[in-house]
């Protein structure tokens, strides 16, 4: 017998953070508050077995009763607790979308060059724990 998991969202009005970023609507603890929850979000989803695979800003999704919702599962995968806790693909992605945040940019390409630059304080961390003891 086959079995499948299948997972529903619900719509989310509002804007996708990548959309939001370069605005100048927000404040430096605004969107230090917004990378705290997201690290938040990401632990939960790894404590039980879920990676994303795409942490991108195009991927989380600010509601208009400012909300903060992850989006787009498409590419994520049910693996062993201990294995996403470590996922290296989730934690890359994070580091760019926590570093866009950080200088209020959209520009990936800016943001990656910052990490392997090491201009950004999180291009050390190896694990999302890591990540939020930084923020």
């Amino acid at each position: 017998m086959s079995h499948s998991v299948y997972y529903a969202m619900e719509w989310v009005n509002g804007d996708t953070i990548n959309s939001l970023l370069g605005t100048g609507i927000w404040k430096i603890e605004s969107r230090l508050d917004i990378c705290r929850e997201m690290v938040k979000m990401v632990q939960t989803i790894h404590n039980h077995g879920i990676t994303h695979g795409d942490l991108y800003p195009s991927n989380w999704r600010l509601s208009y009763e400012d909300e903060l919702y992850l989006i787009d599962f498409g590419g994520g995968e049910f693996v062993a607790p201990e294995k996403a806790k470590t996922d290296e693909i989730d934690l890359d992605t994070l580091k760019i979308t926590l570093t866009c945040l950080i200088y209020n940019t959209n520009n990936w390409d800016f943001a990656s060059k910052m990490i392997l630059e090491r201009r950004s304080r999180f291009w050390r961390a190896k694990s999302v724990e890591r990540l939020a003891s930084l923020i």
